[in-house]
């Protein structure tokens, strides 16, 4: 995880909680990509457990369509972390919403977490 994140070239995408107030308020997450996209990262602190019935699930917005990047639970205190194989190209953004257990095809809940400004470090 560390040699991802300090890779020279990775882009960065902050996820700030819209709005400031809500479940992800006091969350810190990022994602982060390397440079030919074969492998990216995920990770998650402060962000609540789920409810029951219900996963937190990463989406990929890709084009004016969103991808899922998976879904994960949250422990009180933990850190979730993803960690998948490949990154979709021509992701502009990144959000996190709630969802049933097993996920969703599309996101049926506001985002929690959103970020549309990557940075290239």
């Amino acid at each position: 995880r560390l040699s991802l994140v300090t890779s020279p070239a990775v882009t960065v995408f902050h996820l700030k909680c819209p709005g400031g107030s809500g479940p992800g308020a006091t969350a810190n997450a990022s994602v982060y990509v390397s440079a030919d996209l074969k492998k990216w990262g995920l990770e998650v602190q402060g962000l609540a457990s789920q409810p029951a019935g219900r996963e937190y699930q990463l989406w990929f917005q890709v084009g004016d369509e969103m991808r899922s990047g998976g879904c994960f639970t949250m422990q009180d205190g933990e850190v979730a972390l993803l960690n998948p194989a490949s990154f979709p190209p021509g992701t502009t953004g990144i959000a996190i919403s709630l969802e049933p257990k097993g996920g969703s095809m599309r996101p049926t809940s506001p985002p929690i977490l959103v970020s549309n400004e990557p940075v290239r470090l």
